[in-house]
């Protein structure tokens, strides 16, 4: 409001308002940076500053793709829908890379891998043609996730490696904290474990120094798992605990359903039986709200559970009914 109220130009509104909406989002604030995002798409109306419009429709579609409190993928569809056909009218190639990028995101948090890889492949394209140095980051940082779940650890790694040193030289803490965290759970997977809990390390300590709760709670998205395989089921407990806990605050989505699933796992391999199904119930819960797509890895750890329980009738029932799903296995595949 303040920079409608004064002469500004479109360059410099726009300037003003994305900072002011990127700080909601850096303090776990999404439901004002959404807020904040749809008045300024709105005040763009009324100034008829078509790019600040789209300025302001862009960060929108992204909070709705990514794995935020707001996550919702039919809104998410419909503005990058909306806000591609605006960046194509315009010819604005700079705005159609980064659509592309939150398609990329909407598409991989659904299980889609195929199109998640289309969609970034293009993004990355356009962003190296027109030398988009944090485009190509912001890219290559999710591109990492897509190579992970088609099990390409090694173009992961060298991916995130050069993500790491893209986000150093353009002195982004937030999102190189990200690229760390997304290392330490590439690097459990192929079980390099020392890696995996060096790089949770450092990335939770900048997250720590920008008091960025969504970063903490990343940077121990799979140190629990590691402290498990590793014998040590203390340090694994405090550190899922810890991963809920900031998890809830940021309204980190993923990781609250999952590392309540992982926990649960834990529980019910030590014998605590009743609080296993008590997370059971509050993953499921968190799940129904608005993120079912996340339901079958519960279902898959469920069954796991009732195997382990020797329940093997339970466990063929939980399996019949989400295999009829047609669930993409990257979404039920274990953690640990």
């Amino acid at each position: 409001d303040v920079a409608a109220a004064v002469e500004t130009s479109s360059a410099q509104r726009i300037h003003l308002v994305t900072r002011l909406g990127r700080s909601f989002e850096l303090a776990a604030r999404m439901p004002e940076a959404a807020d904040h995002y749809a008045r300024m798409a709105e005040q763009a109306e009324k100034l008829a500053d078509g790019k600040m419009r789209l300025a302001g429709l862009m960060p929108l579609a992204t909070l709705y793709s990514i794995a935020s409190a707001l996550h919702d993928p039919e809104k998410a569809a419909a503005l990058s829908s909306q806000t591609l056909a605006l960046a194509l009218e315009t010819g604005d190639r700079a705005a159609e890379s980064k659509i592309l990028w939150n398609m990329q995101n909407m598409h991989r948090l659904a299980g889609r891998k195929e199109e998640a890889l289309a969609c970034g492949e293009q993004t990355l394209a356009i962003a190296k043609e027109l030398n988009l140095k944090e485009q190509v980051a912001f890219t290559q940082t999710d591109l990492c996730h897509i190579y992970n779940s088609m099990g390409l650890y090694d173009r992961t790694k060298l991916a995130l490696a050069e993500t790491q040193t893209f986000w150093r030289e353009l002195n982004n803490q937030p999102m190189l904290a990200d690229s760390l965290s997304t290392a330490s759970y590439v690097n459990a997977y192929t079980g390099d474990y020392a890696d995996s809990l060096a790089f949770s390390r450092e990335a939770r300590a900048i997250s720590e120094s920008v008091h960025n709760v969504w970063g903490i709670s990343y940077s121990l998205w799979t140190a629990g798992s590691v402290y498990w395989e590793l014998g040590q089921p203390q340090q694994a407990i405090e550190a899922m605990r810890e991963c809920i806990h900031y998890s809830d605050e940021a309204g980190f989505m993923i990781s609250q359903i999952y590392l309540r699933t992982d926990l649960a796992w834990v529980f019910a391999e030590l014998g605590d039986l009743d609080r296993a199904q008590a997370l059971i119930r509050d993953a499921t819960a968190l799940a129904e709200e608005g993120n079912t797509h996340l339901l079958p890895y519960i279902q898959a750890r469920s069954a796991l559970m009732a195997i382990a329980q020797g329940e093997l009738t339970t466990a063929a029932e939980i399996l019949a009914a989400m295999w009829a799903k047609d669930v993409p296995i990257n979404v039920v595949q274990p953690r640990m």
